[in-house]
Parts: C-alpha cells; structure tokens; sequence
C-alpha cells in the first residue's frame, strides 16, 4: 500500500523543490489523520525536520525502504 497516488502526483524526494515539499505536508497531514486526502503542495510549509528529510534523502537510504511512524514523527518533531 502506498499513502499517495503513484502517477501524477508530484511527490517526489531527493531534491529541493515542490515535490518533496508537497510530499512532507502530505506526512505531515497522514501523521494527524491516516485518513486525510492526498493533496498537491497547499502553500503551507512543513516542519523543517520533515522537509529535510524529503529535501536531502533518507538517510542513505535507496529505494525501496521503509519508514516507520516514529522515525516519521521525530522528523515532524525535530
């Protein structure tokens, strides 16, 4: 299961721009309501530890990899 559509979405990681913005509120946004629609980037920043995470990598990470929910909520809280 994926938390955001695949295609077309923009989410995206790696770099600085729309796409890991949208991808950490969206995060941001499933951390407060799993429920929660899966937006486009909606002008309001994420917390900083998120958007680093999205902006610069996971870490050394490479795809695929898993991210549990409190290394995801450190991140919100850092």
């Amino acid at each position: 299961m994926f938390p955001a559509p695949q295609i077309g979405a923009g989410y995206t990681w790696g770099y600085s721009g729309g796409g890991p913005m949208a991808l950490a509120r969206l995060i941001e946004l499933l951390l407060k309501d799993i429920t929660h629609t899966a937006p486009g980037y909606d002008g309001q920043q994420p917390p900083a530890g998120l958007r680093h995470a999205t902006e610069e990598g996971w870490k050394g990470r490479t795809p695929p990899f898993t991210l549990t929910r409190a290394e995801l909520e450190a991140l919100r809280d850092a």
